[in-house]
């Protein structure tokens, strides 16, 4: 189930995953994450991915933070916008 979705977002790039992820550049990685992202409700402008929360949840917003830069070996910043609450 999760590597069918995981195709239908990543399209012809799903081969990238048969690769050792220590091989993977810096692109390639993005386009793995932005996949993934795509598949739980989150979507990407340009070079940003952006994840919405019900709540400012500190601990899961970390969690998530913190396996994403441990995965891909990048920095992620976070910030909570009052404004895009939902009601």
């Amino acid at each position: 189930m999760f590597d069918e979705r995981l195709r239908e977002f990543l399209g012809k790039d799903f081969e990238l995953l048969k690769k050792s992820a220590i091989y993977y550049t810096k692109e390639e990685k993005f386009k793995i994450l932005q996949a993934i992202v795509h598949m739980f409700g989150g979507e990407s402008r340009g070079d940003t991915i952006i994840l919405f929360f019900d709540k400012d949840d500190t601990e899961t917003i970390d969690d998530i933070k913190s396996n994403i830069e441990s995965l891909f070996n990048v920095t992620v910043s976070s910030s909570y916008n009052e404004e895009q609450k939902h009601s």
